[in-house]
C-alpha cells in the first residue's frame, strides 16, 4: 500500500509513548530520548557538550558562536 505524504506511520514502541514519525530517520532521533544516547560531541576545545542529533549540536554550535560545527560521532 501506499503512505500519503505526511503521514506519520513510523510508530515509537516505548510504553506509555505514543509519538508517530513520517520518516524512520526522526524516529531514530526520537528513541534517543528513552535511551539517552547522544552520539555527537561538539569537537570545539574546551567543549564538553554532547547531542541526540547533529540538528542539536549545529543549534548548540550557532549559540555559542563555535566556528563551524564539526564534531565526533562517538558511542557513550
Amino acid at each position: 500500500t501506499k503512505r500519503k505524504i505526511g503521514e506519520k506511520t513510523y510508530e515509537c514502541n516505548e510504553p506509555g509513548c505514543e509519538r508517530k514519525y513520517t520518516s524512520i530517520s526522526s524516529l531514530k532521533v526520537h528513541r534517543r530520548i528513552h535511551t539517552n544516547e547522544k552520539p555527537y560531541k561538539c569537537a570545539e576545545l574546551g567543549c564538553n557538550g554532547v547531542f541526540r542529533s547533529l540538528y542539536f549540536l549545529r543549534l548548540h554550535s550557532k549559540k555559542l558562536n563555535h566556528n563551524g560545527y564539526s564534531y565526533t560521532k562517538y558511542n557513550n
